[in-house]
Order: structure tokens, then sequence, then C-alpha cells
């Protein structure tokens, strides 16, 4: 995941200014049909166990305010940040670390000096990021090669009236976004996707008028992502629900509601069990039997072969992160405890068999933040 909202989530907007540019003419549609998953038995309920063990984290200059948005590949870590040397506004930058702990470089940074990065993504050879100056709904997405080279132009969000901002997510040269339209005051979303470098902008899957789609995670080709419903909406609020899209474009709806913020891997899914904008517990799915177990409550759930993490908002829980190994009904907590004047603030990433997340110092004259990433050493719930 990452994308527009993923990890910093969910910013609401009025209709933009100008009305949908979309060339409908210049996107190809792709036929979806669609079915229903079995009904899901009731959820059973996790319960906690002892501490997972992590190595020694590595510790990062973020070289500026930090965002929430961590990648974690086989070779290296990246994050967004605000350069702020210049000016307190600062300007976005794409940091990149290898992750044997080699000083971290800048991999990208905004083209104005006044441009902040939104939101980004990465894979094994492409990062793809939100980019824009003064309004977030008049954002550029762009993609570029790991290497470096030329920004390719994926979307210009100016050219849309938006009921939210979109999000994205990339799996090697596949980028998925979703476009939350608004069209004669109704809710009318988009899924879209596009193969770089040279790929056309193709539609895979149009939502039901009054819907929008949100929160894209692929894996092998298929897709989960948010049905957010603007007709059966709960004290002013839209009902969330998860699809999942195969690979050969057969959707299914999760018989699971509400249910927000996907994460999808192996026959397994993640979600939030509860709607995008409210608290819930976190909740794995097994795609085969359609067994549901939540978990503890939370958000922002990563998933990465067996093991989900995510940041806690349990009462008592100050803000931890928790784990979990699909398919067994336990959870552990994460690392360290967060000694005074010190505080995580982020949501975790996991991958490649490590855990990461942005570190706040704060002391009475000074806040340095850091990137931590740390080795799993001993799975949880093992």
């Amino acid at each position: 995941m990452i994308r527009m909202m993923a990890a910093a989530s969910a910013l609401a907007l009025a209709a933009a200014a100008c009305a949908s540019g979309l060339d409908h003419a210049a996107v190809t549609v792709m036929p979806s049909p669609s079915a229903a998953l079995p009904a899901a038995p009731a959820p059973s309920l996790a319960s906690p166990e002892p501490s997972a063990q992590l190595g020694l984290a590595s510790r990062y200059p973020a070289l500026g305010i930090a965002s929430f948005d961590i990648q974690i590949l086989d070779d290296a870590i990246l994050w967004v940040s605000r350069d702020i040397s210049a000016d307190r506004t600062g300007r976005g930058q794409i940091v990149e670390a290898p992750l044997d702990g080699s000083a971290p470089r800048v991999l990208y940074m905004a083209s104005s000096p006044h441009g902040q990065i939104a939101a980004m993504a990465a894979s094994a050879q492409w990062i793809v990021w939100a980019e824009y100056v003064g309004e977030p709904a008049h954002a550029r997405i762009y993609g570029m090669r790991r290497v470096g080279g030329a920004p390719h132009l994926i979307d210009d969000l100016s050219m849309h009236a938006l009921a939210y901002l979109p999000d994205f997510t990339i799996e090697e040269a596949d980028v998925y976004w979703s476009l939350p339209l608004i069209v004669d005051g109704v809710w009318q979303g988009l899924l879209m996707h596009r193969h770089l470098p040279d790929g056309q902008a193709e539609v895979l899957q149009r939502a039901p008028s009054g819907s929008i789609y949100g929160w894209p995670s692929a894996h092998a080709g298929s897709l989960a992502f948010e049905v957010a419903d603007q007709t059966a909406s709960k004290a002013g609020h839209p009902r969330y629900h998860v699809a999942l899209r195969q690979s050969d474009g057969v959707v299914h709806d999760l018989p699971l509601l509400p249910a927000s913020e996907p994460s999808l891997g192996d026959r397994v899914l993640v979600v939030k069990h509860s709607d995008r904008f409210a608290e819930g517990p976190i909740a794995v799915v097994d795609l085969v039997d359609g067994k549901v177990t939540d978990l503890r409550d939370g958000e922002g759930a990563r998933l990465s072969g067996t093991l989900s993490v995510w940041h806690s908002n349990h009462p008592g829980d100050a803000g931890d992160y928790w784990s979990s190994v699909t398919g067994r009904a336990c959870v552990q907590r994460l690392g360290p405890a967060v000694a005074a004047g010190e505080a995580t603030v982020s949501a975790p990433a996991v991958a490649a068999g490590h855990v990461a997340w942005v570190y706040r110092r704060t002391t009475q004259t000074q806040l340095a933040e850091f990137i931590e990433v740390a080795p799993i050493l001993r799975p949880p719930c093992g």
C-alpha cells in the first residue's frame, strides 16, 4: 500500500472546482463480472501473547519532518519527508537508505521549492508519488525509476471533481489508483491501472452510482479495495465494505460489514473491521474458507507473507505496534517501550523480514525525527 490516503489517510475534500476531465475515449474499459463470496462465520477474537523478538534497530535521520509513507524493499527502505532547512514550510522529498545501515540519500525532491509530496509507494524498480503546490486536490501523480530519470505523469487531479483524494499503490511496474469522482453531485468511483513506463491508463472497474473506491492493495495481479456507499450513510458518513478483484477480472464483495483499509496477501486479507473513519479491530479474512478473526483495535495494517502489523488505538496500548501471524488467533506487541519524551508516531511498515516506523525524539528545545528499521528474529506467535 501505499497510496494517497493509505498511511497518511483519509483527507476528505469538498468537490474540486474543475469538472471531470477524464478522457473516456483514451482509456480501455475492462469487463469485470461480479460475484459474492460465501457468507463468513462470525469473527473469533484473538488473545494477546508475549512480545515478539526484534533485532537491533537501525536508526536513520529522517532528513526533515517525516511522513507516514514508509516502504521496505528487499534492499532498501524509502520514506517521504519535508526538508525544513530553507524554511518552515519545507520541501517534499523522497529519501532512500540501504538496509545495511548506510547513510540515506535523497532520491527525489519536489520540482517546486514549495512543492509537497502527499504520498509515496515503491516497488523494486519504481517509485510513485503525488506532488502538489498549494491544494492537495490539485496534485499530480508521477512515476519514476528508482535508478533515476525523468518522471512520468500518471494523472493530474486538477482535471477531476473529487469527493476524496485518490489512493494508489504499485506492484512491480503496474500502478493502480482510485478516482473518487463527483458527477452531477453524485459519487461515481473509478479504479484505474497503468503499466509503466509506456502503458495507457485503463479503467479496471466502475463503481455503482453513489459509490467510490479507495485504498487499493495489489498482490499477484489481484486487487483488494474499499467501496464507500454514499447512499448507505451512518451519521453523515458513508458505509464501507471491501471488494476483491481477481486477476481474471471477477469481483467478489467481502461478506464482512463494515470493513475498510485492506491489505492483500496470498489467500488472506487483512482489513479494519469498521468504516474508514471509525475505530475498530484489525481482522484477518481467510479467502479460502471465509473464516474471520478479529485481532485488536488499530489502524493501517500491513501484510507481508503471513505477518500482519498495525498501529494500535486500543485503550492502554499507548500507540504500540501489534502483530499477528495469519491463521493463528493471537496478537503480540512489537518493539521496545517508548522512553519519556519520545514517541513512535507512524503506522509501521513490514516487508523483507523487517519492520520499520517513524521515531520522534523531543526535548524542551529540540524535536528530531528518525526512521527506525529492525529485523524480525522470531516471528510473533511462534
